[in-house]
């Protein structure tokens, strides 16, 4: 995959990131089943591709990035931006999808799901 055209932001909360780290300054975003990362500078794209299901949220700390899915029994991904690497992969939390997510201190991540009445999830990030 070369090139990832558009972004999804018209029916979901956080549909864009940005980070400044070392000399870089980054976009991240989504679209369909693929998270974007946009180098500013260089003007290119390099693509996370983990995910089997629409993406309808994203959050960054440090070098990490927490996608979540919309559709049945969804996951949360955790995953480093720079290398791709998939980090932790959170299932069963959810039944509809994962609105939002959000790293908190103490290497944790929070998250809340689609369905009525849904609770709010904190997961430590090494163990899921």
């Amino acid at each position: 995959m070369k090139w990832v055209y558009g972004i999804r932001f018209r029916d979901v909360k956080q549909f864009i990131e940005y980070v400044s780290i070392s000399s870089e300054e980054l976009l991240l975003y989504f679209v369909g089943k693929v998270a974007i990362i946009y180098n500013i500078k260089s003007q290119r794209q390099k693509h996370y591709t983990g995910h089997t299901q629409q993406l309808i949220c994203i959050a960054v700390d440090g070098t990490l990035c927490a996608t979540g899915e919309y559709g049945p029994n969804p996951e949360i991904r955790i995953w480093d931006f720079r290398t791709l690497e998939t980090i932790q992969i959170l299932r069963g939390a959810h039944v509809n999808g994962v609105h939002l997510v959000k790293f908190i201190p103490g290497g944790l991540l929070v998250s809340c799901g689609c369905q009525e009445e849904s609770p709010v999830i904190i997961f430590d990030i090494e163990t899921g």
